[in-house]
């Protein structure tokens, strides 16, 4: 069983760019069949994902999030809720997204499933 900072935690590391730019790192946090929708529209696999982790440049913003619930499925899953905003240097927030992530205890270890990003007004 998990409680929500461990998993806001884990969440979060996906969200900086050492972890996104280290192919071992990001890949130690996915599932092997690990799924995404993103909030472009796209479907991305494992490999995909890691791919275009390592491309992703420097960016002029942080990731922020908020708004996180977990909602137990069962002693070794559960789902992840939360927004997601890009924080401009000016302070202004912008590019809010509704996130989902299923996390699955793996082999002793938690890691990401399936993820959907949905563009939020």
């Amino acid at each position: 069983m998990t409680d929500i900072e461990h998993l806001k935690a884990l969440e979060a590391l996906l969200h900086q760019p050492e972890i996104r730019r280290d192919a071992a790192k990001a890949a130690a946090l996915l599932a092997d069949d690990f799924m995404e929708f993103g909030s472009s529209g796209k479907c991305w696999d494992k490999p995909a994902i890691l791919a275009m982790l390592q491309a992703e440049g420097e960016r002029e913003y942080a990731v922020e999030s908020d708004g996180y619930m977990l909602f137990v499925i069962s002693e070794d899953a559960a789902l992840l809720t939360y927004r997601s905003f890009h924080r401009l240097p000016d302070g202004r927030a912008v590019r809010h997204v509704n996130r989902s992530s299923l996390w699955q205890e793996i082999e002793g270890n938690w890691r990401l499933r399936f993820h959907q990003g949905t563009p939020a007004g």
